[in-house]
């Protein structure tokens, strides 16, 4: 018994390589990056990267799921032909992994991937059980009452409707020293937890 013979299927590998590098290309302009920015991050030279842009060369797996990531994009969405967007995940923030930070702190992981966001609740008196430090740059918006940011040796209160935006690499934490909950949304440019 021999085997029918497969029909081959015509494939625009290259077509498909371009349509790809433009994704690519509209994608990190669309988060206001520079080709070096996205380079160093994914470990590959900025002219590599515009070829990748381009279609005129392809990239190792471990490379561009290291791109994806950095982008904020699924490999699946970003292969896929098909226009349709996914659709929404809604949940609850309470539904999200939860990482000890100390007695009175909710600290729930939104969002593992660049950018990481981060959903903080104090309780009244509560405070981070340690400062930390980590690459990258973070936004703190506060959402609720009146926290107070510790940035080094130093103490900023902040009040809700504003933000504190620092370099990570400085070690940084916060604390609730009033009698109201406080409630602040992270935005981490490095993934850390």
């Amino acid at each position: 018994m021999s085997a029918e013979p497969v029909a081959s299927v015509p494939v625009d590998a290259d077509g498909r390589q371009r349509a790809l590098g433009a994704r690519l290309h509209a994608l990190r302009r669309a988060r206001g990056l520079t080709r070096r920015e996205v380079a160093a991050a994914v470990g590959v030279s900025a002219s590599f990267l515009g070829m990748v842009e381009r279609g005129e060369t392809d990239m190792s797996l471990a490379r561009f799921t290291r791109l994806t990531g950095f982008l904020g994009v699924s490999v699946a969405d970003l292969l896929s032909d098909d226009p349709t967007p996914a659709p929404p995940d809604v949940r609850t923030i309470a539904s999200s992994p939860a990482i000890e930070r100390g007695e009175g702190v909710d600290y729930r992981i939104i969002r593992r991937e660049h950018p990481q966001l981060v959903a903080v609740t104090l309780a009244p008196g509560a405070r981070f059980a340690d400062v930390r430090s980590h690459r990258g740059e973070d936004i703190w918006i506060v959402t609720a009452g009146t926290p107070t940011f510790i940035y080094g040796s130093e103490l900023y209160t902040v009040e809700a409707g504003n933000t504190v935006i620092f370099p990570g690499v400085v070690e940084h934490g916060v604390a609730n020293h009033t009698d109201e909950p406080v409630s602040l949304i992270a935005v981490c440019s490095i993934s850390y937890w």
